[in-house]
């Protein structure tokens, strides 16, 4: 092995910039110089946003004191891509509105299946009452009909 590759070994990677006895204290890695070519050709992939995250941050530019600007720097995107997500989004609810369907607040639709339910719950007692009702019929029946005999 030479004085190098130990030098290099010891130090974890780590290459002398000049002469190992003249420059001891002059150290640079060989990963700096990798990493500066890398990143010259670095690839910057798209984000891909869902629809649930593009409507949760175009529902953030509505809210009071909201700008574009400062929600689209918070995501790191261009405030004309937020443009663009309240544009399809707002056709979106054209569309919907057209076609007949009826926009119904959420708190309503929790109510509405909380008396469900409440209602499901009543059917169910009542069905019960029934059923023991109509057993009891039955044996009364029974019973007159062999007082009858």
């Amino acid at each position: 092995m030479s004085v190098y590759e130990s030098e290099m070994n010891m130090n974890n990677g780590f290459v002398p910039a000049g002469n190992i006895a003249d420059h001891a204290h002059t150290y640079t890695t060989r990963s700096s110089f990798d990493r500066t070519a890398v990143d010259s050709k670095a690839v910057h992939r798209r984000r891909r946003w869902t629809h649930e995250e593009k409507k949760a941050i175009v529902a953030e530019t509505e809210g009071p004191g909201a700008s574009i600007s400062g929600v689209a720097r918070k995501y790191g995107i261009a405030p004309r891509l937020l443009f663009s997500w309240r544009r399809q989004l707002s056709e979106e609810m054209a569309l919907t509105t057209r076609s007949g369907a009826k926009i119904v607040p959420i708190s309503m639709v929790r109510d509405l299946e909380k008396r469900i339910r409440e209602l499901e719950d009543q059917l169910e007692k009542k069905t019960s009452e029934v059923g023991t009702l109509t057993k009891a019929l039955e044996m009364a029946c029974q019973q007159e009909a062999q007082h009858a005999q």
